[in-house]
């Protein structure tokens, strides 16, 4: 039973950039939806995502540094890309983001030749996106690097809990962005007033009725 319900977990929030069905490497992740960037003309965060199982048992994060053996099943992968895949697959299996930052840390050395979604640390911030839903930890949305991903897991969570507060938890613009999203799917025009720079959109978006 306990490996059905990982098995099911990681299913629900394996993304295309990290999905090793699609590379080849044996595992059947499925690519979870995407959210709309911030004016985009659409209402952030309109579709509710699947519910995710909660871990409050997960011990916190590991702060140490990881070893050559904690990825050594990886280091045989005949190409970079694969090698991403297969680190992101081992983060989502541990629950661990330190994994995904070494994703980072790889993407960052990419060569010119390889794939858009490896020089552009897309596959990492999916990673840290998977791992924050797996770990049902808002907190983690912000170690996505992107600001429009962050601003929609963290409003991922505030749909789920029904709290507009947990945006604060973004730095940056993850935080206005969260709460861009939030205003549009409750139509609470106050919450335009928390969006920063997109404050004239989120007011458009809104309009009259909003007010």
């Amino acid at each position: 039973m306990k490996r059905r319900i990982l098995v099911v977990s990681i299913a629900m929030v394996a993304t295309a950039s990290v999905s090793c069905a699609r590379l080849g490497c044996g595992t059947a992740d499925r690519p979870a939806s995407s959210q709309p960037a911030p004016g985009s003309g659409s209402a952030g965060v309109a579709a509710s995502r699947p519910d995710l199982p909660a871990a409050p048992a997960l011990p916190p994060v590991p702060t140490g540094p990881l070893t050559a053996a904690d990825t050594a099943s990886c280091d045989v992968a005949e190409s970079l890309l694969k090698r991403i895949a297969c680190i992101g697959t081992l983060a989502q299996h541990q629950r661990d983001p330190r994994y995904c930052d070494l994703v980072a840390q790889l993407s960052k050395q990419a060569g010119a030749q390889e794939p858009e979604i490896v020089r552009s640390g897309a596959a990492a911030n999916s990673c840290q996106r998977s791992i924050a839903f797996l770990r049902n930890d808002p907190a983690m949305c912000d170690r996505i690097s992107d600001p429009s991903m962050a601003g929609s897991c963290l409003s991922y969570f505030a749909m789920k809990r029904h709290d507009p507060k947990v945006c604060e938890l973004g730095s940056g613009e993850a935080a206005p962005t969260c709460f861009l999203n939030e205003a549009a799917r409750t139509r609470d025009y106050s919450l335009c007033l928390r969006t920063g720079r997109f404050q004239s959109d989120c007011e458009k978006r809104l309009g009259p009725v909003g007010r």
